[in-house]
């Protein structure tokens, strides 16, 4: 993992709040740095993609929590529940095999012929254009939430 300035102090900081208050500051920053990342992969969608695809997909991605695990606190961009059952973002062909149309955007395909279509890279270039400063507004966030969480003592 990259070092990061601050980071010991901060997980110390961390530590002495209760737990509920930890995992409290923890989601809520992680959720800002996600909805960051999710703002630049709208657009990326949206002009990368474009048409109608591109609107959907855009209109379709959302923040969300991961699976729950002891001591794992997860944020992701993810496709709204139930884009599968619209049947706008998956192509079904006839014989039953479906394809993800925002995958098959994002990482290309080898077309019926044999020939490969390059894929657009749109969401993991947003990631790569704002992880940085996602980073940053985390660890701001959560400064502040610990100082937020103290003045509640």
């Amino acid at each position: 993992m990259a070092d990061i300035d601050g980071l010991q102090e901060l997980q110390r900081k961390l530590q002495k709040l209760p737990q509920k208050a930890e995992a409290k500051v923890i989601r809520q920053a992680l959720r800002k740095g996600a909805k960051l990342i999710q703002g630049q992969a709208r657009k990326n969608a949206k002009t990368m993609i474009g048409g109608d695809l591109g609107k959907l997909t855009a209109k379709w991605l959302v923040v969300r929590a991961g699976k729950r695990q002891k001591g794992v606190i997860k944020m992701m961009t993810a496709l709204k529940k139930g884009y599968e059952s619209s049947g706008l973002l998956v192509f079904n062909k006839g014989d039953g095999e479906r394809h993800f149309l925002p995958s098959v955007t994002e990482y290309g395909f080898r077309h019926f012929g044999g020939k490969q279509i390059p894929g657009k890279g749109w969401y993991r270039s947003a990631f790569e254009t704002m992880a940085r400063k996602a980073r940053t507004l985390i660890m701001k966030e959560m400064w502040e939430g610990i100082a937020a969480q103290a003045k509640k003592k």
